[in-house]
Formats: structure tokens, sequence, C-alpha cells
């Protein structure tokens, strides 16, 4: 069995720890930037829809029609 000091047990410990940090980082990076890329699209969707119901009321109100 070969020995290890306490402090290159500390340090292999230490760099473990890192490394999850550095995997968790990775994952919460990808999943912000698919949350914004989520709510980039959504709101071209909703900005879509919402000009399209304005332009079909206003084609429908009277106003529209008293102009013509």
């Amino acid at each position: 069995m070969t020995y290890i000091s306490l402090s290159q047990k500390i340090r292999n410990a230490n760099i473990l720890n890192y490394q999850k940090i550095f995997t968790n980082l990775k994952i919460i990076s990808i999943l912000i930037t698919i949350l914004l890329i989520l709510i980039y699209f959504k709101t071209i969707a909703v900005d879509s829809f919402i000009a399209s119901y304005v332009d079909s009321y206003i084609k429908k109100s009277h106003y529209w029609e008293g102009t013509q």
C-alpha cells in the first residue's frame, strides 16, 4: 500500500471539487443559453401574434370600414 501524504489527499480533493464546480458551471451556462434562445424565439412569436391580432382587429373595426 502506497503512502499518500495528507497534503496530497487535500490537493486531490480540491482538484475533484474544482472539477465538479466547472462541470456544474458548464451545465448551468448551457441551460441559461437554451433559456435565452427560447425567450428570444417566444418574444418573436408573441410580437408577431400581437401584430397580426391588432391588424385583424383594426380591419374589423368600424373606424377602418368608415375610412374606406
